[in-house]
């Protein structure tokens, strides 16, 4: 993505993030935003109609990621240290991981101990919220080694990460769908690519499940 030439927006973003208008441009203000590449509104465009959907999707088998994990790891975050925003116990674990990436790369569920008698969805609740934003912010490679499905249900820990960020889960928009996946596939995640030995190929294969992902959060909440 970026290499010099035309930019293939359908080859790194599924084309329902890109089909409704000015999509595409916002698409390119992100990359520049959070970048900081300018460059990036100086290249040329490929859309759906110069894509074939055979191109895009490769091998790929509705409602089955194109890039799955051989492992299965669960780390429940203790409700104290969530109060206190103590993310020691959860650093040790995945830096335990980095060791390995290639062996670890979507292994990882996550999970939250004493909120079953909470009646709130834990993305409402605001120490939640904050502790899955600070998390973002602190492990910027983080999505590399978590779970990530068009199937919600197992892959709990992405789908918290996503809804925690966003301003009103139950209204999500295009624009927040684009910008948080170029956020969270951008620079920390090719460079965890580049740990673990990947190709090009490898990454456009992991964002394009992320993106998939993300629609099905999106219109099973918005059903």
């Amino acid at each position: 993505m970026f290499k010099a030439g035309e930019m293939n927006l359908v080859g790194f973003f599924p084309s329902g993030l890109i089909c409704e208008d000015g999509a595409r441009q916002f698409i390119i203000d992100t990359l520049v935003n959070t970048t900081g590449i300018p460059e990036f509104r100086q290249r040329g465009l490929i859309v759906a109609d110069d894509y074939s959907e055979n191109d895009q999707r490769d091998a790929y088998e509705e409602g089955q990621p194109r890039i799955s994990g051989n492992r299965d790891h669960y780390f429940r975050v203790k409700r104290r240290e969530v109060e206190s925003l103590d993310f020691s116990r959860i650093e040790q674990f995945l830096g335990g991981l980095r060791v390995h990436p290639m062996e670890n790369v979507r292994s990882v569920e996550l999970s939250f101990d004493d909120y079953s008698i909470d009646s709130r969805g834990l993305y409402d609740i605001p120490e939640v919220r904050t502790y899955l934003r600070t998390f973002q912010k602190r492990f910027s490679w983080w999505l590399w080694y978590f779970k990530v499905g068009v199937d919600s249900r197992e892959c709990a820990g992405f789908v918290l990460l996503f809804l925690a960020g966003l301003n009103d889960p139950r209204r999500i928009t295009s624009e927040e769908l684009v910008s948080w996946l170029c956020e969270v596939t951008g620079l920390p995640l090719m460079e965890e690519g580049e740990r673990a030995g990947v190709d090009d190929a490898y990454l456009t294969a992991f964002t394009l499940d992320v993106g998939d992902a993300l629609l099905g959060i999106s219109n099973f909440i918005l059903e």
